[in-house]
């Protein structure tokens, strides 16, 4: 098993372990995250790290890693790199390589067959994704792993007969289902008796949607047609955020320092979440809050809104998702849950926003990210307080969440 350091680093999932991945598995789905710039500096360190360290691996795992580096070397990686063992008379990496007893060798002593050299440019060529080998690997590995990246960070399809293309090597999710928002529900956002802004909470749902998408590698997960990957998708997403699926709950949040500390405290007992794949998700609820600076606004036949025509269409979108998500279905059709209700709530509420607004709340969220980024930790060491969990002001007033009534 990958130390957690590494499965932190390389987006690795204990829900997908369960089905069956082993070690060469999670090499090949490293292929993958090594080339998101987020991820990659951490990533191929510690990868490097449990390479060297991985005590055993069953013989098909050695096989598929031997084959891995026996391609890159089919594909002339290594042909700069035996220019120096020539001289000095040492065998090929082919024969090196060749001479290793797979019954019997570790993913480590396969590792510790390759030069220092050998190692660096076989981690660089990885990192490459400009690299031919690099890119089959990625298709590979995606393919067989089932892997998809979230939908929000997939290129726009380039204009008709433009000569930009689309990397091939990673598959994304495509965009969520939309859902319409009822005009019942946007006139009752109108007005300040609404309540205090639901934004906060709203961002905190978007970084444990961001979580859920990438531990699980589903995208979008309202999609999925695993029944189990549902399951899990809910009851990840019921835990990190206990007030989604509580139809009375009070818990609203009253700063980003609230909403900070709750959800770092929360991702911190799953144990699979470090500071930086935490301001990686905390980006992912920026890029999904920030609203679009071009949109049209209309309405639809059916009496209500189109997600597409928003300037909010990245919020909408996710909220959509999880919307899906939640919804109960039997064989009459689908209705909704106090989940999926409140979430179209929430929908309406991002709908009635003014831009602005939106666009100020996504400027401190980028902000705060950048500020985590250069601290030793996202939040104080102090416990989280019952103020900070059931969104008390920070004056000791009480907030009164809006309410939240049916359609």
């Amino acid at each position: 098993m990958l130390s957690q350091a590494s499965q932190t680093a390389i987006g690795y999932s204990e829900d997908k372990a369960t089905c069956g991945i082993s070690f060469s598995d999670v090499i090949d789905k490293s292929l993958v995250t090594l080339v998101h710039p987020a991820m990659s500096p951490i990533a191929l360190f510690h990868l490097e790290s449990e390479i060297r360290t991985q005590p055993s691996a069953s013989t098909e795992e050695r096989r598929r890693m031997l084959e891995m580096l026996k391609q890159f070397e089919q594909e002339g990686v290594d042909e700069d790199l035996l220019e120096g063992e020539e001289e000095n008379g040492d065998d090929d990496l082919a024969e090196r390589l060749g001479g290793i007893d797979l019954e019997s060798a570790s993913a480590s002593d396969i590792w510790n067959a390759l030069t220092s050299e050998e190692r660096a440019t076989f981690l660089r060529k990885i990192q490459d994704p400009a690299s031919s080998s690099t890119r089959e690997l990625l298709r590979n590995a995606g393919n067989e792993l089932k892997i998809v990246l979230p939908w929000w960070e997939a290129p726009e399809a380039p204009p008709p007969h433009s000569s930009a293309s689309i990397d091939i090597a990673k598959n994304y999710g495509s965009r969520p289902a939309m859902e319409e928002i009822p005009k019942t529900l946007l006139s009752r956002q109108a007005g300040p008796e609404t309540g205090p802004p639901l934004l906060y909470n709203i961002c905190a749902v978007f970084i444990a949607y961001a979580y859920v998408t990438r531990h699980l590698g589903i995208s979008p997960l309202s999609q999925s047609r695993d029944g189990d990957d549902l399951s899990s998708a809910r009851q990840l997403l019921r835990t990190l955020l206990p007030f989604l699926a509580e139809k009375r709950s009070t818990i609203l949040f009253g700063s980003m320092d609230d909403l900070i500390t709750d959800m770092w405290s929360r991702l911190v007992q799953t144990k699979k979440t470090d500071r930086t794949s935490f301001v990686l998700l905390l980006r992912d609820a920026l890029l999904l809050l920030t609203p679009r600076r071009i949109a049209i606004v209309d309405t639809s036949d059916s009496g209500g809104a189109s997600s597409e025509q928003y300037p909010q269409q990245g919020a909408l979108l996710a909220l959509s998702d999880l919307i899906g998500l939640f919804k109960s279905r039997n064989q009459s059709g689908t209705k909704d849950t106090p989940a999926s209700h409140k979430l179209r709530f929430y929908a309406a509420h991002i709908a009635t926003l003014p831009s602005q607004l939106l666009a100020a709340f996504s400027a401190e969220a980028g902000a705060r990210a950048r500020s985590i980024e250069i601290e030793d930790a996202p939040v104080s060491n102090e416990a989280v307080t019952s103020e900070a969990r059931t969104g008390s002001a920070l004056d000791g007033q009480e907030r009164k969440p809006p309410e939240i009534n049916e359609i």
